[in-house]
């Protein structure tokens, strides 16, 4: 926790500041880079943290949790506007895309744990500790539709790891910019297989029928003109 039990704009200011130099890379994280960039005495930023292990693990977990304050309903419920089916889908559509490593908080927890060798135990179990409860937020988010009833229980289980699999493999493809064949394709077929499978063989129809709407609104209005 930081002295004053919660953190201040000027904390909020650091943290921004260590993500903007982190994409420079990990060893412009210093003291006198930090004062440089938010024009803040190294006095003033040395103040709030017991050293820069605690700096940076305060940091990394402002940017967590400002992130979870962002996760969409339908992680949550089935939202009022949307069948279960529906919501179903944007949930396999959203960890797809958004991807464990590849949502801004993962990103930086990355950049700064790839290059580094020498990780205070707090840090490494922390990193740890936010794929785990990654991992969980995305089950629970699962048995909403589980307790909706339409959940296959039979596929649950290779199912959701199936979809975790796709959005490590996916995120870390697209973190290291790795160029993969027909790559579209290939996650539009794990949208559609992860989909049917979590869901019991009654709502295929739906499925069928929200992925028609979806193609086509996706395809954008056709040229009546010719």
């Amino acid at each position: 926790m930081s002295k004053q039990g919660q953190h201040s704009s000027r904390q909020v200011l650091i943290f921004k500041t260590i993500m903007q130099l982190l994409d420079e890379g990990v060893t412009n994280i210093t003291y006198a880079k930090i004062s440089e960039r938010c024009h803040l005495h190294i006095n003033t930023i040395t103040y709030y943290f017991d050293g820069k292990d605690e700096m940076l693990l305060q940091c990394f977990q402002y940017i967590v949790e400002q992130e979870r304050k962002q996760t969409p309903r339908f992680y949550f419920e089935v939202p009022p506007d949307m069948t279960p089916v529906e919501g179903l889908c944007h949930l396999v559509d959203h960890v797809l895309d958004h991807g464990r490593i590849m949502s801004p908080a993962r990103r930086a927890l990355n950049l700064y744990l790839w290059p580094n060798a020498n990780i205070s135990p707090r840090i490494r179990n922390f990193l740890l500790d936010v794929d785990r409860k990654s991992v969980q937020i995305e089950y629970d988010a699962v048995m909403v539709y589980d307790r909706a009833g339409i959940i296959e229980p039979t596929r649950l289980r290779e199912t959701f790891a199936d979809m975790s699999l796709i959005s490590a493999g996916f995120s870390l493809i697209n973190f290291f910019h790795v160029q993969c064949a027909d790559e579209e394709l290939a996650l539009a077929a794990a949208r559609s297989r992860i989909k049917r499978n979590f869901l019991k063989d009654e709502y295929h129809p739906q499925l069928e029928q929200y992925e028609q709407l979806h193609h086509q609104s996706s395809d954008g209005p056709t040229d009546q003109s010719k």
